[in-house]
C-alpha cells in the first residue's frame, strides 16, 4: 500500500470516528472540540480552529480550538473585514490556502496567530443546509506548508460533514431549550396556581373538579383528595346549585368570563359567602373546561361591618375631638363643612374666604401652592402654616386632607382635619436655635474633638472639629467603634473609658494618652468621656468624648526632659575632659607661657565639635567628613576639596556616636595641629590625604576605618628624638582612643611624615 492509499485510510478513520461522535454526543462544544482535535491529527498541525460568524458585529468567535491558548478559544474575536482570509473565504465559498504567511500580500494576518508562530494555513467554509454560512474551519501549522489536493480535498469534505451536524445539534438545543422553556412555564403556572391568594380551580364540563388549590381547601375546608373526587355541586349551598350550573353553561356556550356570588358549604354545614368568576379553558385533549376564580368575602362582610362600627366610632371622635375636621369643594374654593371643636371652634365656619380670614397673610401663597400640587397630584394635602386661633393670637396648625372621588375618577370632595401644633413649633424652635448654637461651637473648635457615640461605644455624631483632629471624615467613622482612634496596644488592652465614666462619682472619665489618626500617625489627647443619659436620668444612652490634641505640647515636654538630661551628661563629659585636657597639656611644657596656646587649642577644638553637637535634632548625630572638614578649616583649610594639598576619601554622612565624638575629635584636632606645625601642611612640598571606609568586625558590628598618611615632609625627628609639642597627641591616639571608644589604632613616624591608623566601631 503506497504512502498516499494509507494516508486516505487514515483520513477515511477521521471521519468515520467524528461520524461516530456526531451520532452519539448532543453536546454541540464536545463535538466542536473533538472536530478540531482529528483534524488536527489528520493533517499533522497540532493546531486547528472553528471560527463562528457574529453577524450582529461582523465577527468571527473563536468558538472551538485545539492547540491555542486559554485566552483564545470561547474568548478571542476576528473582525470581518475585507483583508481577512477567513472572510474571503466565506464569501467565495471555497478553501484559502496560504503556504506562508510571512509572504502572503493577499490578506492581513492577527497578531495572535504571528506570536503563536503561525506560519501556514489553510481555511474551509463551514455551510449549513440550505447553503447558510456558519464559520470557517481553518487549521494552522507552525512551519511553511504546501497544502495538497488531498488535504483540501479531506477539509472540503470534513468541512461538508460538519454542517450538517452542526444543524442538528443546534435544532436539538433550540428543542432541549424549548422543553425548558415549556417545563418552567409549567412550574411558574404551579406555583402561581399553588400560591396565589384566592381559590383557584379547573372544573370539568360536567361540573367535576379535576385541578385546585391551597386557598380553595382553605375556603371549601375539605383537602385536595375529597375535592378532585367532587362536583361543584357537591360543595355548593342547595339554593345556589342552579345558578351556579347556569353560569357555567354560559361561559362554555358564550365563551366569555362570568360573575357570580353564592355561598359554598363546608362539612360542618357552615356556609361561606363567595364570589366566583368563571372563564372558559381549553384543555390538553382539546376540550373545553372551566377556570374558576374563587373570593372569600367572609373578610369583605367582616371589613364591612368593622367599617360601620368605625363610622360609628368617627362619629364619637369628631364629638369629642379637639382637632377641627373640615370638608372642601374639589377646586378649595370653599370651606364647605366643620365639625368637631377645639382650637379654632368659635372662629370657623362654612366659609368662601377661609383663606384670607383665617390664614396668616405670610402662609396663604404657600397653602395656596400646596393645594395646587395636591389637586394636580389627586394626592393628599399635608402641610404647616400659621392661624388665627378662637383668642385671637396667632398659632400653628397640622392640616391634613385626602381627596375622595367619584365613579369618573375626578375628585368630589376633600375631607381634612386641623390639629393645634403650636407648642410643638415652639419647642422645635427652641430647639433648632439650641442645635443652631451647638453646631456652630462644634464646627468652630477645629483644635478639639468633640464627639458621640451610642451606649454600645459606636460613633453618631462626628463634628468638622473631630475630622480635623483624627483625619477620617464623618463617613468613614460614623458606626464604627470608637477604639477606631485607639493605638494597636490600647485596643488590646482594652480602655473601659465608659464603664470608668459612669461609675466616678463626678461623673468623668479622663481620657489623657496616645490615640492614632486615620493615617497611623499618633497623636496625644488631653481629653475626657462623659455618659450622657436619657431624660437626665437612668443609664447612659451614649457617651460624648471631648479632647484636645496636645501632641506638639507632648513632644515639646519630652524634648525638653531629653535635653535637660542630655545636657546634664554632656556638661559631666565636658568638664571631664577640660580637666583632662588641662593635666596633659601641663605635663608637656614647662611654662605658663608654653601652656596656654596649646591649651586654648585644644579647647577651640572641643568648643568646634560641641558646637556641631548642639545644633543636632533628637536622633541625628555628627558624621565624620563634617568633622575633619571644620577641623582643617579652623586650621587655615576652609577649602580642603579644593587645596591640592590636601586629599579626603571616603564616604560622607558616617554618623559617629554622640557619647565618644570628643575624645575622637581631639585625636584630629591634634593630627591637625601637628600636621600645621611641623608635618605635610607646615611644608610647601606636603600632601595630605585622609582617607576612611565603613566596615563590619567578625561580630557584624560596623567600624570606621581611617587613614591619616602625610608625605613630602622633610626633617622629620630621628629614632630617640624628643616629641614635639610634648607627645599629647600621640598618647591619646594610642592609650585614650583604646581605652575609651574600644578602638585600634597605629601612629609612625615615617622618613617623610607621620602614617596614623584609627578603627573604632560606630554602635
Amino acid at each position: 500500500m503506497t504512502e498516499r492509499e494509507q494516508q486516505l485510510l487514515e483520513r477515511q478513520k477521521v471521519l468515520a470516528d467524528f461520524g461516530d461522535l456526531a451520532i452519539r454526543s448532543d453536546d454541540l462544544d464536545e463535538v466542536l472540540a473533538e472536530a478540531c482535535r482529528l483534524v488536527a491529527d489528520a493533517l499533522g498541525t497540532e493546531r486547528a480552529k472553528i471560527l463562528k460568524i457574529k453577524k450582529a458585529s461582523r465577527e468571527l468567535l473563536v468558538r472551538a480550538g485545539v492547540g491555542w491558548n486559554s485566552n483564545v478559544v470561547g474568548h478571542l474575536r476576528l473582525s470581518m473585514n475585507e483583508h481577512s482570509s477567513e472572510t474571503y473565504a466565506i464569501v467565495v465559498g471555497e478553501p484559502v490556502i496560504c503556504r506562508d504567511i510571512a509572504e502572503e500580500e493577499r490578506f492581513r494576518f492577527p497578531d495572535f496567530m504571528r506570536k503563536e508562530g503561525v506560519r501556514a494555513l489553510a481555511n474551509v467554509p463551514i455551510f449549513l443546509p440550505g447553503r447558510h454560512a456558519y464559520g470557517v474551519l481553518q487549521v494552522d501549522d507552525t512551519k511553511p506548508r504546501q497544502f495538497t489536493q488531498d488535504d483540501i480535498q479531506f477539509l472540503r469534505t470534513y468541512a461538508a460533514v460538519l454542517g450538517p451536524v452542526i444543524d442538528r445539534l443546534r435544532q436539538t438545543k433550540r428543542l432541549q431549550e424549548a422543553e425548558e422553556r415549556h417545563r418552567q412555564r409549567e412550574i411558574r403556572f404551579q406555583r402561581i396556581f399553588e400560591t396565589a391568594p384566592v381559590g383557584l380551580s379547573v372544573v370539568s364540563p360536567d361540573g367535576r373538579f379535576l385541578r385546585v388549590n391551597k386557598e380553595l381547601e382553605r375556603i371549601l375546608a375539605r383537602p385536595r383528595d375529597v375535592l378532585l373526587s367532587s362536583s361543584v355541586a357537591d360543595v355548593t349551598h342547595p339554593p345556589d346549585v342552579e345558578p351556579s350550573i347556569s353560569a357555567m353553561r354560559r361561559t362554555l356556550e358564550e365563551g366569555e368570563t362570568v360573575s357570580l356570588d353564592k355561598r359554598y358549604r363546608r362539612p360542618d354545614g357552615e356556609l361561606v359567602a363567595a364570589n366566583s368568576s368563571l372563564t372558559p379553558l381549553s384543555m390538553f385533549d382539546g376540550s373545553t373546561g372551566v377556570l374558576a376564580v374563587t373570593v372569600d368575602l367572609t373578610a369583605r362582610h367582616e371589613a364591612e361591618e368593622a367599617l360601620r362600627r368605625s363610622e360609628e366610632r368617627l362619629s364619637a371622635l369628631v364629638t369629642a375631638s379637639s382637632q377641627v375636621l373640615y370638608s372642601m369643594g374639589p377646586d378649595w374654593s370653599e370651606l364647605r363643612e366643620i365639625a368637631g371643636g377645639g382650637f379654632l371652634a368659635d372662629t370657623v365656619r362654612p366659609n368662601p374666604n377661609w383663606l384670607e380670614d383665617y390664614i396668616h397673610p405670610d402662609d396663604q401663597a404657600h397653602v395656596l401652592d400646596a393645594v395646587e400640587r395636591a389637586i394636580s397630584a389627586k394626592s393628599t394635602f399635608e402641610y404647616e402654616h400659621r392661624v388665627r386661633r378662637s383668642d385671637g393670637s396667632l398659632g400653628w396648625t397640622l392640616s391634613r386632607a385626602v381627596p375622595l372621588f367619584g365613579p369618573d375618577g375626578e375628585i368630589t370632595e376633600w375631607f381634612g382635619a386641623a390639629g393645634d401644633i403650636t407648642e410643638r413649633r415652639q419647642a422645635e424652635e427652641r430647639l433648632r436655635e439650641s442645635e443652631e448654637r451647638h453646631r456652630l461651637i462644634l464646627e468652630s473648635a477645629l483644635d478639639y474633638a468633640i464627639f458621640t457615640t451610642d451606649a454600645d461605644g459606636r460613633i453618631d455624631n462626628w463634628p468638622p472639629g473631630a475630622e480635623a483632629v483624627f483625619g477620617w471624615s464623618a463617613e468613614e467613622v460614623m458606626g464604627e467603634l470608637v477604639d477606631v482612634t485607639f493605638t494597636p496596644e490600647d485596643r488590646e488592652n482594652g480602655i473601659p473609658e465608659q464603664e470608668r465614666a459612669t461609675a466616678r462619682d463626678e461623673g468623668h472619665a479622663l481620657n489623657i494618652r496616645w490615640h492614632v489618626r486615620k493615617g497611623g500617625e499618633r497623636i496625644f489627647i488631653d481629653g475626657s468621656t462623659r455618659p450622657l443619659q436619657a431624660n437626665g436620668q437612668g443609664s447612659a444612652s451614649g457617651f460624648i468624648k471631648i479632647g484636645q490634641n496636645v501632641t506638639a505640647r507632648r513632644e515639646a515636654e519630652q524634648r525638653q526632659e531629653l535635653l535637660f538630661a542630655e545636657l546634664q551628661h554632656r556638661t559631666r563629659n565636658l568638664v571631664a575632659v577640660v580637666r583632662s585636657i588641662a593635666d596633659r597639656t601641663a605635663d608637656g611644657v614647662s611654662s605658663m607661657e608654653a601652656f596656654l596656646p596649646s591649651f586654648r587649642g585644644r579647647l577651640d577644638a572641643l568648643a568646634r565639635i560641641n558646637s556641631l553637637l548642639s545644633k543636632l535634632d533628637h536622633g541625628e548625630r555628627v558624621v565624620f567628613d563634617e568633622m575633619i572638614r571644620t577641623e582643617l578649616a579652623a586650621r587655615g583649610f576652609p577649602d580642603s576639596d579644593g587645596d591640592e594639598r590636601v586629599v579626603l576619601d571616603g564616604p560622607a554622612g558616617v554618623r559617629l556616636r554622640s557619647a565618644t565624638v570628643q575624645t575622637f575629635a581631639l585625636a584630629i584636632h591634634e593630627l591637625a595641629t601637628n600636621a600645621v606645625k611641623y608635618g605635610a601642611l607646615s611644608d610647601e612640598n606636603g600632601r595630605l590625604r585622609v582617607s576612611w571606609r565603613v566596615g563590619q568586625d567578625e561580630t557584624g558590628l560596623d567600624r570606621l576605618h581611617v587613614e591619616w598618611i602625610e608625605s613630602g615632609v622633610s626633617g622629620m625627628p630621628e629614632e630617640g628624638d624628643p616629641p614635639r609639642g610634648g607627645g599629647y597627641g600621640r598618647m591619646l591616639i594610642e592609650r585614650a582612643l583604646p581605652y575609651q571608644l574600644d578602638a585600634t589604632t597605629t601612629y609612625e613616624l615615617a622618613r617623610d611624615g607621620v602614617r596614623c591608623t584609627i578603627d573604632l566601631p560606630l554602635r
